[in-house]
């Protein structure tokens, strides 16, 4: 796997980062913050955040920010790998957008659901300008993304065709999979949220776990070949996504 791949692995591997914006409040120092993200459709990273939030009134002054996400890991901090992302980040308008946004963001924060309707709160999609990846001791590198790295290439139909059909079809391999990364409550069951071109993503509850193909898919027919295998395989490469 090159360096680009680990680093979008990587990225959608987690949900959270520490957020750095230029502070407003005193000029020419960073501020650091944490604000949920996902990966909308078109590779850009969505974020809803407060309009009462200091790093919300460093974005509108100053748009250019960092994200930067560290493996969970009880070694040495700076052997773990990790990832910052350069992005520009600007205030979703439109209703239309404004529902896909909410649509996408909310599976995979249940927790938040309507905070932009009933909070004063609003999404923001952050575009992808260059990240650097440490994947470990001489392991690192620049990546300036290409449009098509992050996009997905199922459409939105295609992707709610393949989650209604687990969900519905395939509930006994929905609870394998949970269990597989160790994704499994006490109340409800499992449910898939998300399939895109590196794996899809399971929700129980609150919490959401990734599970990676063996190579990326380009179409609907490449899911459910993935998917045939990983039925039939003894490991399955997961993560929880923190």
């Amino acid at each position: 796997m090159s360096i680009k791949e680990q680093a979008y692995t990587f990225l959608m591997s987690y949900r959270s980062a520490v957020l750095s914006s230029h502070s407003a409040e005193c000029p020419g120092y960073p501020f650091g913050s944490v604000i949920p993200y996902v990966i909308a459709d078109d590779g850009t990273l969505v974020t809803l955040i407060s309009r009462l939030a200091q790093h919300t009134k460093n974005i509108l002054d100053n748009p250019k920010i960092s994200l930067f996400v560290q493996a969970v890991s009880n070694d040495e901090p700076q052997a773990s790998a990790r990832l910052t992302v350069l992005c520009d980040a600007v205030r979703i308008e439109g209703e239309s957008d404004i529902q896909s946004a909410a649509g996408r963001f909310y599976a995979y924060w249940p927790s938040n659901k309507d905070y932009h309707l009933n909070l004063d709160f609003d999404f923001f999609r952050l575009s992808i300008l260059k990240l650097r990846f440490i994947a470990g001791f001489s392991k690192m590198g620049w990546i300036v993304p290409e449009v098509q790295d992050l996009r997905n290439p199922l459409s939105t139909e295609d992707q709610q065709s393949i989650i209604d059909h687990m969900n519905q079809d395939h509930r006994d391999a929905m609870i394998r999979y949970a269990q597989t990364a160790g994704l499994v409550l006490d109340d409800g069951g499992p449910t898939m949220v998300g399939v895109n071109a590196y794996g899809f993503d399971v929700a129980w509850g609150d919490r959401t776990a990734r599970f990676f193909f063996d190579e990326p898919v380009a179409e609907p027919m490449d899911v459910r070949k993935r998917m045939i295998a990983m039925s039939k395989a003894t490991e399955i490469k997961a993560c929880l996504l923190h």
